[in-house]
């Protein structure tokens, strides 16, 4: 079953900037991030490289969280992640000079 079908998936919810407030779903395998506005979650901001970090669903649901070994870095709970690291409910994550909170699970948008 696809995972934009599912009721349920996990979400980054954007911390401070222009779009503080802004709600972006893990509704995919992998959600890519960065400045490139090709990304999944694209970032306007000179501390993001082009293709930043990935967000990974697992086949159970977990999601990891990757730095494509960008120029600054990419942190969890104030820590460097180096490979990937297991996404917990409420973590934060540092994208450059962007912050997010992990939601494990919010409500899936209805179809259209």
């Amino acid at each position: 079953m696809p995972a934009a079908s599912a009721p349920h998936c996990a979400a980054l919810e954007q911390q401070a900037g222009p779009e503080a407030g802004r709600v972006w779903l893990i509704d995919r395998e992998e959600v890519d991030i960065g400045r490139s506005m090709s990304n999944t979650i694209p970032l306007a901001n000179p501390s993001v490289s082009g293709l930043h970090a990935r967000v990974i669903r697992q086949a159970n649901g977990a999601c990891l969280l990757v730095d494509n070994q960008s120029t600054n870095g990419t942190k969890l709970n104030g820590h460097a992640v180096s490979g990937s690291a297991v996404l917990h409910d409420g973590d934060l994550i540092q994208i450059g000079g962007v912050v997010f909170i992990f939601h494990e699970a919010v409500p899936a948008p209805e179809p259209a």
